[in-house]
């Protein structure tokens, strides 16, 4: 089981809410996924940005 935590465009004055959702092992590869699919995944206007992976072994990715 894998689980995304994006965080939304943050500045000095605002930081965006966190959001997550289950992945399935097929949303690991997420640099390869498009910006509009990436938005169809996320429900958002762009796609993930400060991406957090968790994954069952401890492991930690990031893609930011």
């Amino acid at each position: 089981m894998f689980f995304v935590f994006h965080m939304a465009e943050s500045s000095s004055s605002f930081r965006g809410p966190w959001f997550c959702r289950l992945m399935n092992v097929a949303d690991e590869v997420i640099p390869s996924i498009p910006d509009d699919v990436a938005v169809k995944l996320w429900g958002v206007d762009k796609g993930p940005t400060n991406v957090i992976i968790h994954i069952e072994d401890g492991r930690l990715l990031m893609y930011l």
